[in-house]
Order: C-alpha cells, then sequence, then structure tokens
C-alpha cells in the first residue's frame, strides 16, 4: 500500500498516488458568490448549488456549481459554514450535507443564543463521509417555523457562506 508523490514542476500542487493509480490529492474550495434572498423559513428546503457558487481552489476533484463529484472511492471530509439572515431567531434550523446515498444532518438548532445583534447567524459544520467514486455531494439548508423570510448570503470569499472537501484516504 505504498505511495509514489508526482509532480509535473509546473507549480501544480504534488499528487500522491495509491498502488492502485487513483488521485489521493482530491480537494477543493469554494463560496457561495452573492446572497440568495427569501430561500426559506417556511420549513422549505434549499439546496444550495447552482449558478450561485464561486470555485477557488479545485485539485483532482470535479466541483461544479456546489455539487461535488467524488472522483474515487474514499473518506471525504467536508467543512463549511453557513451565514444566514432573517427576521428572527429561529429553533428549527438545519444544515445537512447531501450524497447520493445518505442525507446526514450536520447542524441542527436554534440560532437565538448566537445570533448578532443585526439578526445574522453563522452556521459551521464539519462532516466525515464515505463516497463511491462518482457520487455527488452538495450542501442543503432548511428553516422552519416563520415564512419563507431566510437569506443565504456570499461574497464570493470565505467570509460567508462556503464549504470544502478534501479526500483523506
Amino acid at each position: 500500500d505504498g505511495q509514489v508523490l508526482t509532480s509535473t514542476g509546473s507549480g501544480s500542487p504534488p499528487v500522491f498516488e495509491d498502488a492502485g493509480g487513483g488521485v489521493t490529492n482530491a480537494k477543493f474550495t469554494a463560496a457561495v458568490a452573492s446572497g440568495q434572498a427569501n430561500v426559506t423559513g417556511d420549513g422549505t428546503a434549499y439546496d444550495i448549488k447552482g449558478s450561485i457558487f464561486t470555485e477557488i481552489k479545485d485539485y483532482g476533484t470535479n466541483h461544479v456549481d456546489g455539487t461535488f463529484t467524488a472522483p474515487e472511492d474514499g473518506f471525504y471530509l467536508f467543512t463549511g459554514g453557513i451565514y444566514v439572515g432573517g427576521s428572527s431567531a429561529q429553533d428549527e434550523v438545519y444544515i445537512y450535507l447531501v450524497t447520493e446515498n445518505d442525507t446526514v444532518r450536520c447542524w441542527d438548532g436554534d440560532t437565538a443564543a448566537i445570533q448578532n445583534t443585526s439578526g445574522f447567524t453563522y452556521l459551521g459544520f464539519s462532516q466525515l463521509h464515505w463516497l463511491d467514486s462518482g457520487d455527488e455531494a452538495f450542501m442543503r439548508y432548511r428553516v422552519g417555523g416563520t415564512s419563507k423570510v431566510f437569506d443565504l448570503h456570499g461574497d464570493g470569499a470565505q467570509s460567508y457562506t462556503h464549504w470544502s472537501g478534501a479526500l483523506l484516504a
């Protein structure tokens, strides 16, 4: 089970290849480019994907418009954060990692204690998940208990809504 470090010498990051030739340097980071208004609040799930994303870095993967496609079987670590705003704090706030085979709740709770004075909340998460080659993954956000008044904030950088992923092994 040895690994070989390869590089093209072109300034690209080196890639570790396992004995089977698979790429084990798969990683990405992406951010929502601009805010989305009134996406949830009434219990509606909002899939955070599509042309609202800006890709910051992508090595050995296929990350397009907020959807990550696993280049090979393995454990992937996903981290991210959602910067949200709405009319009031809610006790039904959820963040999910959605994959081909599973929907994993990564965060849930009441935002009253963590909401800033302007009514905004940053919700972070980390999730280790097995993906088969070709499986897709993306984030989902849902707020219940009110009307559809909750926004998703983005600025194209990692200061607002963003997510990252990396193949661990």
